[in-house]
């Protein structure tokens, strides 16, 4: 961890199914995805916690997190694969913060439990 904070433990449950879509192109695979995440105290502290000093600094409320249900999420992939090794692909992904997560003043005033990601991938498989 490079804020040399501790960090903790998240762990994610997650189920995927992929589908080729042969009618489309050949080497074209659709996905979806749905996972939760789980964080211990520590993890809850270091990320959503609001220590009295930095309420002081930031304005924000004081405010003390414990471990629980982090967020739950579903995500839609495409990949199209250009050859046996090589691939390109897209991500998208949406995950709602829980608890107290969602309660934490870092999100619910500074930030949002709406939490969005889309990315392009490039793979190549070994």
């Amino acid at each position: 961890d490079v804020t040399g904070h501790d960090s903790g433990w998240e762990v994610t449950l997650r189920g995927i199914v992929r589908r080729p879509v042969d009618f489309i192109d050949r080497g074209f695979i659709a996905s979806f995805e749905a996972d939760a995440d789980w964080a211990d105290q520590s993890y809850m502290h270091t990320y959503f916690d609001v220590t009295a000093p930095n309420a002081i600094r930031s304005g924000l409320p004081a405010y003390r997190t414990g471990a629980g249900l982090k967020s739950v999420g579903a995500a839609l992939s495409f990949d199209q694969f250009l050859s046996r090794k090589w691939s390109v692909g897209i991500r998208l992904h949406y995950a709602r913060l829980t608890n107290d997560a969602a309660n934490s003043p870092v999100t619910r005033l500074a930030g949002s439990p709406d939490q969005y990601f889309a990315g392009l991938v490039v793979g190549y498989v070994l």
